[in-house]
């Protein structure tokens, strides 16, 4: 390999190498902004959902707490008066975002609604006079796709986590999902699109759920994308500025010793006349300047030689001619 393809190699590698590196390094802050502000907004949205199901969990205990202490209630189930329960609980049930129900002794349904799904549930037992069950009252909170909605913040989309199954604002996704932390940022895959996700267990919650925030990762993926287009065209550019430096410096490093070389072929077939010329004070003008003092040496000492050869040739001939 040449001398000019060594150095357009050294050159290419040098302006490659750090350009590689410097890509690397800004698409790891890249990637790590963006999850960082997804993190930032699962917990924001995490924190809100917590605090609004806390509120509606203490609404619904207070309802519980004012039917369990109801006179008419504790009457009607004492005497069997099932007809006369709905009426009783009809205006915790419309002010809430529960459901209320109330069963007889023996587990029926007496008035109300039972949850049919997941859902939080506070329970008080009634007991009549004697000492003896007269009823139950249930309060749930159901962990549907309504309260999913209610949840959700422009943040990012609240659910719940129930075993295998996935209750959000959109509906319900049966199948085994990815191991969410508590409290911990981490990607998953759902319908084909990314997210970032983080859970809050849910107390008393039957059967055991979790609080999910799924923020999609879909805008921050494509911000991202966006800036490392830009970086790319920008590092394209810087590149071929740098590789268009680079071979100029390569011909005029390669010109400088192309002309060395050619002198000292003129200087090896006897032509002494004539100099390299000298730019500047750099190495390669310290260089010409001592080949031209090198060949200017070089021919006096030739001029020499041949004045000293040809003052011989008169003595030899003077010589000669006394010997006649």
């Amino acid at each position: 390999m040449s001398l000019k393809h060594r150095l357009r190699t050294f050159v290419f590698l040098l302006a490659v190498v750090p350009l590689l590196g410097a890509a690397w390094a800004i698409d790891g802050v890249i990637r790590e902004n963006g999850v960082t502000k997804l993190d930032s907004r699962v917990a924001s949205a995490l924190s809100t959902a917590q605090a609004t199901y806390q509120s509606d969990l203490a609404a619904a205990g207070d309802a519980l707490s004012a039917l369990a202490s109801s006179d008419s209630l504790q009457a009607a189930l004492s005497k069997q008066e099932y007809a006369s329960l709905p009426a009783i609980i009809q205006p915790y049930a419309a002010a809430g975002r529960q459901l209320v129900a109330v069963e007889r002794p023996d587990g029926q349904l007496a008035a109300g609604q039972l949850a049919t799904g997941p859902a939080t549930t506070l329970v008080a037992d009634m007991v009549g006079g004697d000492g003896v069950s007269v009823g139950r009252i249930t309060v749930s909170l159901p962990l549907d796709a309504e309260r999913a909605r209610r949840l959700s913040t422009a943040d990012a989309n609240v659910g719940f986590v129930v075993g295998d199954l996935l209750v959000t604002g959109d509906g319900e996704r049966t199948g085994a999902l990815p191991a969410v932390p508590e409290r911990r940022g981490t990607d998953l895959t759902l319908d084909g699109e990314r997210y970032r996700a983080s859970t809050l267990p849910l107390a008393d919650a039957t059967p055991p759920a979790d609080l999910v925030a799924l923020a999609s990762r879909a805008d921050v993926d494509g911000q991202a994308s966006d800036v490392r287009k830009r970086l790319l065209a920008v590092g394209a550019f810087v590149l071929i500025l740098l590789l268009v430096l680079g071979e100029l410096l390569v011909r005029a490093i390669t010109g400088q010793l192309g002309a060395f070389a050619r002198r000292a072929q003129e200087v090896g077939a006897g032509r002494l006349e004539g100099e390299l010329p000298v730019h500047g004070t750099d190495e390669f003008a310290l260089v010409a300047r001592s080949f031209n003092q090198m060949a200017r040496e070089l021919e006096r000492r030739i001029a020499e030689l041949e004045d000293e050869r040809r003052r011989v040739s008169r003595t030899i001939v003077r010589f000669g001619h006394a010997l006649e």
